[in-house]
């Protein structure tokens, strides 16, 4: 697609018109975007980076819906709304799979190290990972400080399910042994524990 230049009100200087491409609201910001051409030159048009205009999209979908018929035009003319939108995949067009992209690795250190060292040094058994899996202990280093104060009762919420699969034995040894903690209040149990790791991670950073 070759740009579509189109001339401006500025009145000319030293001989000179000015143009700009009708898609620099679009997208186009290449050297040739916008132009000063000697009075009577011919322009030669560069290849457009914008996106195309309404009023392009629309003969685009009449000339094609003329051809496929409508349901075709239409699936087009989303994708060229998606496409001018950045394509973001949280807004993928019908048609269009998802593509296959691999999460990033989760930080080795954050809240969720932090929760489990607080467990550990409690007596939990490193099998159940402090009362919290591997997949929470990812996602809480994940969110980090500030995502866990946003996420604080989901956090909580999971480690009293996972309390609850726990021995009586073993709830009352580590929840005694947290107890004597200074940071701990008895107001909200769970909850303290999940502040300290917190602002242990926080004193980290």
């Amino acid at each position: 697609m070759k740009c579509r230049y189109v001339k401006q009100s500025d009145p000319p200087k030293n001989g000179r018109e000015h143009w700009q491409c009708a898609r620099k609201a679009t997208g186009c910001n290449h050297r040739h975007t916008d132009i000063w051409v000697p009075i009577g030159n011919r322009i030669s048009p560069c290849n457009c980076r914008g996106w195309p205009l309404a009023s392009e999209v629309l003969l685009w979908a009449e000339g094609i819906a003329a051809t496929f018929g409508t349901r075709k035009a239409a699936e087009i003319c989303r994708y060229i709304r998606w496409r001018a939108k950045g394509s973001p995949l949280t807004e993928l067009p019908p048609g269009i799979p998802h593509p296959n992209i691999a999460r990033p690795p989760a930080p080795a250190e954050g809240p969720g190290t932090e929760l489990v060292a607080i467990f550990k040094a409690a007596g939990a058994s490193s099998d159940q990972c402090g009362g919290v899996c591997q997949q929470w202990i990812d996602q809480i280093n994940t969110w980090g400080v500030e995502g866990c104060r946003k996420n604080r009762q989901a956090i909580i919420n999971r480690i009293k399910e996972a309390a609850y699969k726990t021995w009586v034995t073993e709830q009352i040894r580590i929840g005694w042994s947290i107890s004597r903690e200074p940071w701990f209040r008895i107001s909200d149990p769970v909850g303290c524990i999940v502040d300290e790791a917190i602002r242990r991670a926080e004193h980290k950073e």
